[in-house]
């Protein structure tokens, strides 16, 4: 009997033994199976909302089978949506949804071109009016700020600028100031639209200053004019900071935690490249739903 308790003791030591060495046991190079567990619907519904994301739009049959095409090559793998996404952002459309939703929180309408040529010609006229000789330098800046909304989309379409230059120019003209009147509404709107909180008294003051042409600091760097004003705010990582956040609450409906914004703001801030910043939080298992 005692032998019979030994031999089913030792049997069972083993058997843990063996079990706990394959379960510590490494694999070198390895490859895991897909889990095709990810249903065609959840793919499905995957594709159609990163095409309302970018384009503002849902997948066409077409754009579906190719989108299904692609991320079932590794059954929706992190590099798989990466090359679905890369497709989407290829379509023309992608541009003109990030124009729209810039210029209708921004200045609540699409650029009239038209208008815009209309006020480039005024003032050019007055450039050659004696009455307004002594208004020469604000003709040009006026004629400058114009002439940079005409060729925003051209120019952003083209990869001429980035989304900040965008932006910069968005709020550099006279639609935005007639929305946003005075230094002191115009300061606040660019923290209230960007940062998502009004600025503090110093932060008030010292862009107040510098926007109406007195020298000083604004951000801790010195500047003596709105240009300087603008150059500084939209070249500071709190600008970048605000742009993932905003898409963090567009995407996932939810603010980033510390590290997140952390991450992504000095990636973002590093390259400068906005679709990668999109593709990065459109890749990720929270907005896939997987």
């Amino acid at each position: 009997m005692r032998i019979a308790q030994f031999l089913i003791v030792t049997s069972v030591i083993c058997l843990l033994a063996a079990c706990t060495k394959y379960e510590t046991q490494y694999i070198p190079d390895n490859t895991i199976p897909p889990d095709e567990t990810v249903s065609d619907v959840k793919v499905e519904n995957y594709a159609n909302k990163v095409y309302i994301s970018l384009l503002g739009r849902e997948a066409t049959a077409t754009e579906m089978e190719a989108a299904k095409a692609t991320l079932r090559q590794n059954n929706v793998s992190a590099d798989d949506r990466k090359q679905f996404i890369a497709s989407v952002l290829a379509d023309s459309a992608y541009y003109f949804r990030v124009l729209t939703i810039a210029t209708d929180q921004l200045i609540r309408q699409s650029i009239d071109t038209n208008f815009i040529n209309l006020q480039i010609d005024l003032y050019t006229d007055r450039l050659n009016d004696p009455q307004y000789a002594n208004f020469r330098d604000q003709i040009l800046y006026e004629i400058d700020r114009y002439t940079e909304l005409k060729r925003l989309e051209k120019d952003y379409i083209n990869g001429l600028i980035e989304l900040k230059e965008v932006h910069r120019r968005l709020v550099n003209n006279l639609f935005y100031d007639d929305i946003n009147m005075g230094t002191t509404n115009f300061v606040i709107s660019c923290f209230e639209n960007f940062l998502f909180r009004s600025p503090t008294g110093n932060e008030l003051a010292d862009g107040e200053n510098m926007v109406n042409g007195l020298y000083g600091q604004f951000l801790l760097i010195e500047g003596r004019s709105k240009d300087d004003f603008l150059d500084i705010f939209f070249s500071n990582d709190l600008y970048y900071e605000g742009q993932v956040r905003t898409l963090f609450k567009r995407y996932l409906f939810r603010e980033p935690n510390s590290e997140e914004s952390a991450y992504y703001t000095a990636r973002f801030s590093s390259n400068l490249n906005y679709e990668e910043l999109q593709t990065a939080i459109l890749s990720l298992n929270e907005y896939a739903e997987f």
